[in-house]
């Protein structure tokens, strides 16, 4: 598996990711269970495809696919469609998955859009076991947290139209949860790495600080 068949793979994922958000945006009652199952399954089989692909490119490229833009959006459409499906298997919130899916689909569309060259080589400094740990989890916070604004940007609209939900604030609460317990295991993963590159945890330097 090589970068230049995200061409083919793309296309696919987007297609099953944007038809599943289709139908979990439609209202129940005016769509049948055999439809919310296809999604469903839809949903998982994109899931599965990237994250096929996501293995494949990291043994092509003999180092984990985290350097470039291009290469952290496939782990934004992973974790985000992801998160989506849990969501809606466990507590069935279909709107929820919905919005997941097309953020993914966003992600996946603009690395189709403007394709990136991609080798082999990493600094130094990246060079760590560190190195992946830290930046996925950093990843996968960052997607609890971009769903946690949009669930919050539905419950303004709910508050505005005086239809509020209790489920939405707990649905945002339990998100910016997860969201902030994994972005305080990246940074300690970082203070890791840093001991072992530079023999510090913490040196003060612009970027720590600002983290």
């Amino acid at each position: 598996m090589v970068w230049t068949s995200f061409s083919i793979v793309a296309p696919v994922v987007i297609f099953l990711w944007v038809v599943a958000a289709i139908i979990f945006i439609i209202p129940k009652n005016k769509v049948g269970k055999m439809a919310t199952k296809m999604a469903t399954l839809s949903t998982a089989i994109g899931i599965i495809i990237i994250g096929w692909f996501i293995v494949n490119i990291w043994i092509s490229l003999e180092r984990p696919p985290l350097r470039t833009l291009g290469e952290t959006r496939l782990w934004y459409s992973f974790f985000l469609a992801a998160i989506g499906l849990i969501f809606l298997l466990r507590w069935r919130i279909n709107w929820f998955a919905s919005y997941s899916l097309m953020m993914a689909a966003v992600f996946m569309l603009i690395n189709y859009l403007k394709p990136e060259l991609h080798d082999k080589t990493l600094m130094p400094a990246l060079q760590s076991p560190w190195f992946a740990p830290h930046v996925i989890v950093y990843i996968l916070s960052y997607a609890l947290l971009a769903a946690s604004s949009l669930v919050a940007v539905k419950g303004l609209w709910q508050s505005y139209f005086r239809n509020f939900d209790k489920k939405t604030l707990w649905l945002a609460d339990n998100l910016v949860y997860l969201g902030f317990a994994f972005i305080t295991l990246g940074m300690v993963f970082g203070a890791l790495w840093a001991k072992e590159a530079w023999g510090h945890y913490w040196t003060w330097d612009p970027k720590e600080t600002w983290a």
